[in-house]
């Protein structure tokens, strides 16, 4: 068993009989095995009425202390617990030694915070780095899976996205779907919200990765929303627009695209955001100065908004240009029609070799949805004479939503 004193401190093993040398070798064995795995400075075995410690600050022979009660060991552990964590194991220990042994007790401290936290995904000091300015962060293939235990890849085979006119016109012409950057979406504190939860003022700049690039996002919405007035009203250009359905391939992480539900902010004790706010801010307080951060924050801050929207029940599309191995975009600016945002944007190519992760099979025109008969027909026609749509079925009709009087 581990006793856990604010970090992992003593572990105790268990024996019938101290009195047997074989008894002692093993129950040493599996205490150091403790010792080593959480960084643990006692280790205790005892059979109930005597006890040996064994003190791994401590150098030489002074390390076991041995004819003791479980009691008066018990008391030793405490008044040792109330000096300092970072003492000197003793005056002879060199400098380099020390300063090792510190840092490793900083990953401890963390790890085990982490792990009374995030149950999905255990992690030790290895899986974790000390960084500049007191950060540390988890290894980038650790802090990967960890990304995909909290927002696992959407496993629907349908979902829909709701748009202008001019928007699937401008697709299926130039046989390709824009995807806009964060800083262009809708909601002023896209990207931002989750930093500001989590870190307040502090500086971006010392914290996060020195090279950085835009997230391009393209938003969706569960098939069931095909029916939503309210969808249809606030992304469909007030009834005007279109909804397009899609079926979600299975998407190859060598192209950059991530798939997933938006995690939204929630009172809820197993929310992710207040998870990670009770990681950051215990770290913190026990830290000594370090701060937890992440490696792939761009990806992260894409999967958290706040509870404002969680009417909306978002699937995210995110693209990052350099997770891809096989689509390598032009990144370009615009100005959004929406808000007038200068903005990054990167077009997709609905093409064979490097597919738009998503395939369109419906296009519903909107009820208000200017010269809707003809532009049913129209649309068909044009989907046809397209290079990369043609050949392909995707259907085109008006949608059922009829029973909404659009603003002029």
């Amino acid at each position: 068993m581990v006793f856990y004193l604010y970090e992992p401190y003593v572990c105790v093993e268990v024996k019938t009989n101290l009195s047997s040398n074989r008894a002692q070798y093993t129950g040493k064995q599996q205490l150091e095995y403790g010792r080593d795995r959480l960084l643990l400075r006692f280790g205790v075995l005892t059979d109930g009425r005597s006890a040996i410690l064994y003190d791994w600050w401590k150098d030489g022979d002074e390390q076991e202390i041995k004819n003791k009660t479980l009691e008066q060991i018990i008391d030793y552990i405490y008044s040792e617990r109330g000096k300092t964590i970072l003492q000197t194991y003793s005056e002879n220990t060199s400098k380099n030694k020390k300063e090792k042994y510190d840092i490793d007790i900083y990953k401890g401290i963390f790890c085990n915070i982490f792990n009374s936290i995030f149950t999905e995904k255990t992690i030790s000091i290895v899986d974790v780095e000390i960084g500049k300015g007191k950060t540390i962060r988890l290894k980038d293939d650790v802090e990967k899976a960890l990304f995909d235990k909290l927002f696992p890849p959407f496993e629907g085979s349908e979902l829909c996205r709701f748009t202008t006119l001019s928007s699937i016109f401008a697709s299926i012409k130039n046989n390709s779907y824009r995807m806009v950057a964060t800083e262009g979406m809708n909601d002023t504190e896209d990207g931002t919200f989750f930093w500001n939860k989590l870190y307040g003022e502090k500086d971006q700049v010392k914290l996060l990765p020195e090279k950085r690039e835009p997230i391009f996002i393209w938003s969706c919405s569960p098939i069931e929303s095909i029916l939503d007035l309210t969808m249809w009203r606030l992304y469909a250009d007030d009834t005007r627009g279109v909804s397009l359905e899609f079926d979600a391939n299975k998407i190859d992480a060598r192209d950059g695209f991530f798939l997933r539900k938006v995690s939204y902010e929630d009172d809820n004790p197993n929310n992710i955001l207040v998870r990670f706010t009770q990681l950051i801010s215990t770290f913190q307080e026990k830290g000594e100065g370090f701060i937890f951060v992440f490696n792939n924050w761009d990806l992260w801050r894409a999967f958290i908004k706040s509870k404002e929207y969680k009417v909306e029940s978002e699937i995210r599309l995110a693209f990052i240009p350099s997770s891809s191995e096989r689509i390598k975009p032009n990144i370009e600016w615009m100005i959004t029609n929406s808000n007038q945002i200068i903005s990054e944007y990167v077009d997709i190519t609905e093409n064979s070799m490097t597919p738009f992760p998503l395939q369109l099979k419906k296009i519903w025109l909107g009820a208000s949805c200017p010269e809707k008969k003809v532009n049913k027909v129209q649309l068909k026609k044009m989907i046809e004479a397209s290079e990369g749509f043609k050949g392909k079925s995707i259907e085109v009709d008006i949608s059922k939503v009829d029973n909404y009087r659009p603003s002029k």
